[in-house]
């Protein structure tokens, strides 16, 4: 149940933070990302965006988590991550 209730965070915060598309990505220069990084940026926001659209709030995350799509989803992450050379800082403690 914690790890379901740990997997619902994840998606609220991704869904709510697709608020820095409005304002990072319009001036990723000023903000040091390079035009590879930025175009995977888009192609992801493009995915996330789809897939909030294609899925009705009411489903039950246990359901959409299990989805293709999520999976896609979060494979894209993972590449969007590696691009901006990020890891894991609870790992490391």
């Amino acid at each position: 149940m914690a790890k379901v209730q740990y997997k619902i965070q994840q998606v609220n915060i991704l869904f709510t933070a697709f608020q820095w598309k409005r304002y990072i990505l319009k001036q990723y220069k000023d903000f040091g990302i390079t035009d590879i990084q930025y175009q995977l940026l888009m192609k992801f926001a493009k995915e996330v965006k789809k897939f909030i659209l294609a899925t009705s709030r009411a489903s039950l995350p246990r359901v959409f988590l299990k989805s293709p799509e999520w999976k896609k989803i979060m494979e894209m992450a993972k590449e969007v991550l590696k691009a901006f050379n990020y890891t894991d800082r609870r790992k490391s403690l």
